[in-house]
């Protein structure tokens, strides 16, 4: 049995892609399998993957027709035999030791779940990134009550915690008695849905502070940093999972929690409104923010009470949406979208002029 066995998606990433398979296989855990899973590329990634393949008796390949992440991560949890489960984006890239220091803490600590930090890597700068909260050993107490609290969404209604899937390795046995697989219904978020669900079953969990062992290729044109079709859909989907796998849970009430991802998911629908790339014009954006105004009437989110630890900001885009002041909404919106492509205009004519000097 391999000790880890590391699923890597890949959709047309053939620039970043030799980059991230080498660092994996250069990890100093040598008893490792690495699953690539081809998720219907048109560049030339699903040939890089069969070169490694032939050279390299650890890596399995499979090509499936273009589902998504989630499918294609799903593809490798069946494929897998390690007794933990790591996750490598196709465009990242791991330090050599990353994979055996995870594993030797795993080992030492007897923990379900093991987390590192990552460095986030854009335009050749280098930022660190704490995803962890307080390092060290959780018991599943701990778990309940330091980390429960915030699973689902928390009152600031934020997504925060160390819920980051590529910086963890998790217990496959852990995975396979509860059968947890990736959300195919989930168009982005599938991921920290994944790691939620492992949180909420896991027994321990330990996590690792001045560890940045994993290198986060950051995207502008990202559908985290652009326009997100049917980010509402997504975030009522989300939350239509989270209800369901929780209506029998008698661990830890999330009713309230349930709640605010309803009012945090509206509130992220109405910055993805904002967003470039928006095709709908000004009329588009009045129907979606509307819709979302009435499903938060019906979902009854407003009788939450003060939530004091949200900001003026969100509590005032909340108040438009509790009284259906659509047309300020979309107002501020296409103020926000100016502003942000004045910004855009000022970093690049910023960075051109560097160049040039």
């Amino acid at each position: 049995m391999p000790k880890i066995s590391i699923i890597v998606p890949v959709y047309n990433t053939e620039r970043y892609l030799e980059m991230c398979v080498d660092s994996i296989r250069s990890q100093t855990l040598r008893e490792i399998e690495i699953i690539l899973v081809d998720d219907g590329s048109t560049d030339s990634s699903a040939s890089i993957c069969r070169g490694f393949q032939a050279k390299d008796d650890r890596i399995k390949f499979f090509s499936i027709p273009n589902s998504g992440p989630a499918v294609a991560r799903n593809v490798g949890l069946e494929n897998a035999t390690g007794e933990y489960i790591g996750f490598v984006d196709s465009d990242d890239w791991i330090d050599q030791n990353m994979f055996e220091r995870l594993y030797q803490t795993s080992r030492e600590t007897k923990a379900d779940i093991v987390g590192c930090n990552f460095v986030r890597e854009y335009l050749g700068r280098r930022t660190r990134e704490d995803v962890t909260w307080k390092t060290g050993f959780y018991t599943r107490k701990d778990i309940e009550d330091k980390i429960f609290p915030e699973l689902i969404a928390s009152e600031a209604l934020r997504w925060i915690g160390p819920f980051n899937l590529v910086t963890k390795i998790f217990r496959r046995q852990l995975i396979e008695e509860k059968r947890i697989r990736f959300n195919e219904e989930l168009l982005s978020g599938e991921d920290w849905v994944f790691s939620k669900t492992c949180m909420l079953y896991s027994r321990s969990l330990y996590l690792m502070g001045n560890a940045y062992w994993y290198h986060y290729r950051y995207n502008m044109s990202s559908i985290t940093n652009t326009y997100l079709p049917k980010s509402w859909d997504i975030y009522k989907a989300e939350n239509a999972y989270w209800t369901e796998i929780l209506s029998n849970y008698g661990e830890y009430d999330f009713s309230q929690q349930l709640q605010w991802h309803r009012l945090a998911g509206a509130l992220t629908s109405l910055n993805y409104e904002t967003k470039p790339g928006n095709p709908k014009g000004i009329v588009g954006r009045y129907i979606t923010i509307k819709q979302i105004c009435e499903d938060l009437e019906k979902m009854a989110c407003f009788n939450l009470g003060k939530l004091p630890r949200v900001d003026f900001r969100r509590r005032t885009v909340l108040w438009c949406l509790e009284n259906k002041w659509v047309l300020l909404l979309v107002l501020l919106g296409w103020i926000n979208t100016l502003a942000m492509g004045w910004r855009a205009c000022a970093r690049n004519t910023d960075k051109q002029s560097r160049v040039l000097s």
